[in-house]
């Protein structure tokens, strides 16, 4: 079924998989509780050890145990008081040092340690200051506090789960602050929380706590790993699958079209997930329905390739999200004849995390990597790589009876969508519409479009918007880099935006009410490519026109040196996305990934361009750098008919997937 551009139009997700081992244990969601389960301070105690700090300041792991009187900070006397949730009684904690807590700001890689078991993290933050960025992306707020300090200042508790290895959170605040610094509480996974949900073992060798499926799997089954449901059976969530359970995804490919019933809780999401080392392949070739249709609630899809192998002009999408809260995680999305992932304003919250999504769509300016509408809460599009659509990358965008309201767009690398029409490139994000957006949040994305005759990161469209913020994105390339129009409030700050031959930004409407600072722009400064108001200023007259960009830089024509972005993934240790601007071109680019593997730790990287093929780079991690290849490396062959080959990258701009094996 074809979509319109409206309030809800039908709207699909593909997803392709690359078949990976992976073992961490998903965070729990937010605790309906209306008090702190009893104190678990019985269970065993979390080891924690080689902490370490941007900052260079040393903290102190204090085992005896966090209480009412435990000193909070390495550096201050303050203290607990004059209570302490029940769960968090006599659990290790991190003596934080209250001078840091303006070190580093905006950072989500600012302290690191490493825990002897799998555990759940409570950082405790201090209420007089917005949460930043890394904690309100990945951590659930509790509801409890700790009070702490001579007058008893609050600070809110959240939560999240990690395995056994490396722990990695950021800064205090992303912006300057009089406020305290964060304490951080480690707590066994298995006393954490009775209702946290619970995945089976780590993968390996025999079969894993849960239900199967199989593509051979009956309805008549009884779901254990000898009798096999089918996923069709499973989707409609048989009487014997509670909140918390997994529904493993063993290996092979469903053919069909899919549509999810499940029905998990906040505490307890229920988990369809791709068994360990396999590769589990949805393929809507058949029918013309999404490949997979999610309605239900609290359900997470977790490492499935969602494709169409027969994709066409008019074809299916791929995946449709309504269901509230649900979770889109480390899906390889390809090749649907429609838009790759729809995600829509009856889908209240959830997010797409961690996917690869690419070649999706045959029609102009239809067809779109992630297409997205939101009414209430807060939808979240984080660290996804999407290439190579038949038009947008990331379309935020709806008529005048649609809603764009709530979105936080973090750490995605988008990149030459449009390449595989055959005549021109789209943006690779665009957010807004013939509605107004608001509660917007755009942020460390890496946006990269190789060709003239494009947008890149298109924010606003026809209509006055409320708040937007825009922060610390790195933007290279396009037909105007940075479309920014009709905003009333909000920041645009520690941006770097470059383009060689058109606008570095192009902004209709007011920029009084945006608190700008701190952007990095390249273009040589003299030249009149500095749009306001339909109008081509050079650098000085822009900055008079707008009163906007006394502490902006123009550090040049255009860049150069080398750029690289880490990202860790949030619940996979050591899988996470490397991003390479290489401005002098050089052979190879030496990236520390320190922050994704540890000494040890067996390793493959994969250009994202290239998932199906052996790794560039394999080995056991010894530290420090890698050093990633960078030449040229052709597109994805789009599956079926009606699109062509898109554009590749290397040796300015290339992408990277590393996994452990």
């Amino acid at each position: 079924m074809r979509k319109p551009h409206a309030l809800v139009a039908l709207a699909g997700l593909t997803a392709g998989l690359l078949s990976c081992t992976d073992n961490l244990s998903p965070p729990p969601s937010a605790s309906t509780e209306a008090a702190p389960p009893p104190s678990l301070a019985s269970a065993a105690a979390a080891v924690v050890s080689h902490v370490s700090t941007r900052s260079g300041v040393t903290y102190q792991v204090v085992s005896a145990g966090l209480d009412v009187g435990a000193k909070e900070y390495v550096d201050r006397s303050t203290t607990v008081r004059p209570t302490v949730p029940s769960i968090l009684q006599q659990q290790t904690y991190i003596r934080t040092a209250n001078s840091d807590r303006n070190a580093s700001l905006g950072s989500s890689t600012f302290l690191t340690f490493d825990v002897s078991t799998d555990v759940v993290v409570y950082v405790a933050h201090d209420d007089r200051i917005a949460r930043p960025a890394w904690l309100r992306g990945s951590f659930e707020d509790t509801g409890w506090h700790l009070t702490s300090g001579t007058k008893d200042r609050p600070m809110s508790v959240f939560r999240r789960s990690f395995a056994k290895g490396r722990v990695t959170l950021g800064s205090n605040s992303d912006q300057q602050t009089f406020a305290a610094m964060y304490v951080v509480i480690v707590v066994p996974a298995d006393g954490a929380s009775p209702d946290a949900p619970s995945p089976g073992p780590a993968p390996g060798a025999g079969t894993h706590a849960g239900y199967y499926v199989s593509p051979t799997g009956s309805g008549a089954a009884d779901g254990s790993a000898g009798r096999p449901w089918s996923l069709a059976t499973a989707l409609t969530q048989p009487a014997s699958v509670r909140p918390g359970d997994t529904i493993w995804v063993r290996g092979g490919t469903y053919r069909g079209c899919y549509t999810s019933n499940l029905s998990g809780t906040a505490a307890a999401p229920i988990i369809v997930r791709q068994y360990p080392g396999e590769r589990a392949v949805l393929d809507n070739a058949s029918c013309n329905d999404a490949a997979l249709t999610a309605n239900g609630a609290y359900t997470w899809f977790w490492g499935l390739e969602v494709l169409n192998s027969t994709a066409r002009s008019g074809g299916p999408i791929g995946i449709n999200g309504y269901g509230r809260e649900l979770k889109f995680i480390n899906l390889v999305v390809h090749d649907a004849g429609d838009t790759g992932i729809g995600f829509w304003s009856p889908a209240v919250g959830g997010e797409v995390y961690g996917c690869i999504v690419y070649n999706n769509g045959r029609d102009d300016n239809l067809d779109h990597g992630i297409y997205t509408q939101n009414q209430s809460g807060t939808k979240r599009l984080a660290d996804n790589v999407i290439f190579n659509q038949f038009a947008f990358g990331i379309h935020a965008y709806g008529s005048e009876n649609a809603s764009l309201q709530g979105y936080d767009i973090e750490g995605n690398a988008v990149f030459n969508n449009g390449s595989i029409n055959g005549r021109a490139s789209a943006p690779n994000i665009l957010v807004g519409g013939g509605t107004p957006a608001s509660h917007i949040r755009v942020a460390e994305n890496m946006a990269y479009q190789s060709r003239n005759g494009s947008g890149n990161v298109w924010l606003g469209y026809s209509v006055p918007n409320q708040d937007l913020d825009l922060e610390d994105n790195y933007i290279a390339g396009g037909f105007t880099a940075l479309r920014l129009w009709y905003w009333a409030s909000g920041t645009a700050r520690g941006n770097t935006v470059y383009t060689a031959d058109y606008y570095p930004i192009n902004s209709l409407g007011s920029l009084g009410g945006l608190t700008w600072a701190g952007n990095t722009w390249y273009r040589s400064p003299g030249v009149e490519a500095w749009s306001h108001a339909n109008v081509a200023y050079t650098w000085a007259d822009w900055k008079r026109a707008t009163g906007r960009g006394a502490s902006d830089v123009v550090a040049g024509a255009a860049p150069s040196g080398v750029r690289s972005f880490v990202r860790p993934n949030q619940y996979e240790p050591g899988r996470g996305h490397v991003v390479i601007f290489n401005w002098d071109r050089q052979g190879t680019v030496a990236v520390d990934v320190s922050s994704i593997l540890r000494p040890g730790d067996r390793y493959e990287v994969r250009n994202v361009l290239r998932l199906g093929e052996p790794p560039v780079l394999s080995g056991t991690y010894g530290g420090g750098t890698l050093p990633f290849p960078m030449s040229a490396v052709t597109a994805p062959t789009p599956l079926g008919s009606g699109a062509t080959t898109g554009a590749g990258t290397g040796p300015e701009f290339q992408t990277f997937l590393i996994t452990r094996p």
